[in-house]
């Protein structure tokens, strides 16, 4: 997309998406073809101060979302200083693209099954016992101009303590040309990385003869969650729905349907109830979706022009004339934003707790 409308675009260009994206995939927990995905990249700039911008928007999120310096890790390497590193022990030109799919493996397999890996890519062991030591100095950013002034503005930007150098860090794609960055849990380290990227300068060479350096980091949501859910660290969140008109007369229905067209329009996300069934039933349902207020229209409101409202929250109900309807909700929202009632919600859709 960038390079289709390079001509029209000021750079550095930043973007983000959410959405749908597909991948060959044997499906598998977890995993599957179609996913949704998070994506920020900052295209045309190739300094460093851009990657840690990069880097800088993933801390923030975790930051912001609750995590601390101790319970999630974004983890930074160079694929620049591995080349450096690689060409020490022997191993240059394609055997670089191995070796960079031998170390991505590192953290996925038994230390005995890791060297047996590098030994059916060709790796002798004199390289992997040279290399060893190369991935467990921590230090080893230091060598490296380009980390020294990510890791300078990582300060700045106040993020310092949630950003580690980790020299295993390489990720497996070809497309990576400088920095890469994975980022996982420090409690729950099966789940892997929840964020990842890097830097990919090549890349748009495939649409443009121009040169389009980029930076980018994403979170597969459908993977991320998934696991999330599994780990017990996700509660399933409370409906964005805020009001169900029950249905007490199917004959009513045109009624119902008018009133929360009314709602919807005053900025109250309704919900109807379109088939006739018990009204302990149907306030069940608003209960376990988490719907806060349940609008009652059975013949004894009709005949005083009144609704009832029945607040699931608070276990409470009052009456208010047809008219005024959607201004009480109205302020029952707005008071419950600056004093919110806590509703917890368990993963199993039981009863709600006050």
């Amino acid at each position: 997309m960038i390079a289709a409308k390079q001509g029209e675009l000021t750079f550095p260009v930043r973007w983000w998406s959410f959405g749908p994206f597909w991948r060959y995939e044997q499906p598998q927990r977890g995993r599957t073809r179609e996913f949704f995905q998070w994506n920020i990249d900052l295209l045309g700039a190739d300094d460093p101060r851009a990657d840690a911008e990069i880097v800088a928007v993933a801390a923030s999120f975790f930051r912001e979302v609750g995590f601390q310096g101790d319970e999630v890790l974004l983890q930074v390497n160079s694929r620049h200083l591995m080349d450096r590193c690689l060409a020490r022990v022997g191993i240059e030109g394609d055997a670089k693209k191995l070796a960079f799919r031998w170390i991505d493996k590192r953290d996925k397999l038994s230390p005995q099954d890791w060297r047996a890996y590098a030994l059916s890519l060709g790796f002798a062991e004199s390289q992997m016992n040279a290399l060893e030591p190369v991935l467990e100095n921590r230090e080893l950013w230091r060598e490296s101009e380009e980390l020294a002034t990510l890791f300078e503005s990582l300060d700045a930007y106040g993020v310092r303590d949630l950003v580690l150098y980790e020299p295993s860090v390489i990720r497996g794609l070809d497309y990576y040309t400088g920095t890469v960055y994975e980022t996982t849990l420090n409690d729950f380290p099966q789940i892997g990385s929840i964020c990842s990227g890097g830097r990919y300068d090549n890349l748009a060479s495939h649409y443009t003869k121009s040169k389009l350096p980029g930076v980018g980091i994403s979170i597969g949501a459908t993977r991320l969650f998934w696991q999330l859910m599994e780990a017990g660290l996700a509660k399933r969140a409370t409906s964005t729905v805020q009001a169900l008109v029950t249905q007490m007369d199917e004959a009513q229905l045109p009624a119902y349907l008018a009133l929360a067209t009314e709602l919807r329009a005053a900025g109250i996300a309704t919900e109807v109830v379109l088939e006739p069934r018990k009204l302990q039933k149907q306030l069940q349902y608003a209960d376990r979706a988490g719907v806060r207020f349940a609008i009652i229209v059975g013949s004894d409101e009709l005949a005083k022009g009144v609704v009832t409202v029945k607040d699931l929250r608070k276990q409470d109900q009052f009456e208010v004339p047809r008219a005024e309807l959607a201004r009480t909700l109205r302020v029952e929202i707005e008071q419950a934003a600056v004093m919110p009632v806590t509703r917890k919600v368990d993963l199993s859709w039981g009863s709600a707790a006050d």
